[in-house]
């Protein structure tokens, strides 16, 4: 693979521009306009499990994809090795979001629920946008390798589904939970 001094300057560029929306856009979705979000300290604790639940979960998936990958379990499939790395990076951030939702820690006390809900239906319809490609054209395979499939954003959309449906059915037990002591 051939690498030019041009490329490099558009990633380094890239990188940059993501890094200064991402602040911009999340000091206008926190209602005080912070960039962090803020956690009371039962909300801080159960984000330390999560995130070593995630670490685990991690390394975990990780081990497993190297021991899969020394077996050949991997050779002959169309599919870049760097996918099978990042989708470890995706189980623990899969876990940490579960976990964080699961226990009331996601939603930080200065975070617009709407607004990040918008943010993450954008998101959502961004990621879907590749895949036009896809399907106009077919699946092309160059050198063996699938070479025009969105793997990562495949892997994004996955987490946000994963994302909205623990949203939902925390929200609904939940509610069934207010139902119960309204009757009491």
């Amino acid at each position: 693979m051939e690498y030019s001094m041009g490329k490099a300057a558009g990633v380094a560029t890239g990188i940059i521009l993501g890094l200064v929306l991402c602040f911009i856009l999340f000091k206008r979705l926190n209602n005080n306009h912070k960039v962090k979000s803020e956690y009371d300290e039962r909300q801080r604790l159960i984000r330390g499990r999560s995130y070593m639940f995630a670490f685990y979960g991690t390394i975990i998936t990780e081990a497993i994809m190297i021991c899969l990958s020394f077996s050949g379990v991997f050779e002959g499939l169309p599919i870049p090795d760097y996918v099978y790395h990042v989708t470890s990076m995706f189980v623990g951030l899969i876990t940490l979001v579960i976990h964080s939702v699961w226990n009331g820690a996601y939603w930080g006390l200065n975070n617009n629920i709407k607004k990040y809900t918008i943010t993450f239906i954008v998101l959502f319809i961004f990621n879907l946008v590749p895949f036009v490609g896809v399907f106009k054209n077919g699946i092309v395979i160059e050198n063996g390798y699938i070479s025009n499939f969105p793997f990562m954003n495949f892997l994004v959309i996955i987490m946000m589904v994963i994302l909205l449906v623990t949203l939902l059915a925390r929200k609904r037990i939940d509610n069934m939970e207010e139902g119960r002591e309204d009757c009491l």
